[in-house]
């Protein structure tokens, strides 16, 4: 009888065993998974919203430069003059700028939503809050899905620029918001 005890007991002793191990396992993915919700999804969110801050001002930027340098030849401004070579007025070609803006928009969309197919890397160092390891590591890449709209508007303003003088500038404003998920 004492063997056949020491077999139940032993059984008994497996089974904890087993049941400590399991729940050990269990607290330390708990652990790991309460650790990446409260320290690495903000530092994801905080370091993947400035980088793609940062490559929108590029994108719209590179997408200003591309349409500007295309329509280079394109006389936005017309100039009237009179017999004597004096200016009489200055017109703007409402149509060429209208279809600028509507060209810088649309290169702008495409190149936003290109970053957000590419999605962005992010160095695993930079992901542990230590300020030390910021940078560090293999790249881990984060895809990331760019809700966004850009607008433009077109302003002209005129400025005295010295005795009869006048400064006429043309300003294209180009907002967009981006939100990242």
């Amino acid at each position: 009888m004492n063997k056949g005890c020491k077999i139940v007991k032993r059984k008994r002793s497996k089974r904890k065993k087993l049941f400590v191990a399991l729940f050990i396992i269990a607290a330390i993915i708990a652990s790991v998974c309460i650790f990446i919700k409260s320290n690495v999804n903000p530092m994801i969110i905080t370091i993947s919203n400035q980088r793609i801050r940062a490559l929108t001002t590029d994108a719209v930027s590179s997408a200003v430069l591309d349409v500007m340098g295309e329509n280079s030849d394109v006389e936005y401004m017309k100039i009237t003059r009179d017999d004597k070579q004096n200016i009489t007025s200055v017109d703007m070609d409402a149509q060429a700028i209208t279809a600028l803006a509507q060209k810088i928009t649309v290169s702008a969309q495409q190149k936003i939503n290109k970053i957000g197919s590419n999605g962005i890397k992010i160095p695993m160092g930079s992901l542990s809050g230590v300020t030390l390891f910021t940078g560090l590591g293999p790249d881990i890449n984060i895809r990331v899905y760019l809700v966004g709209s850009t607008q433009t508007q077109i302003v002209s303003m005129f400025s005295s620029a010295g005795i009869n003088q006048t400064l006429h500038r043309l300003f294209i404003n180009i907002s967009g918001s981006v939100a990242v998920a």
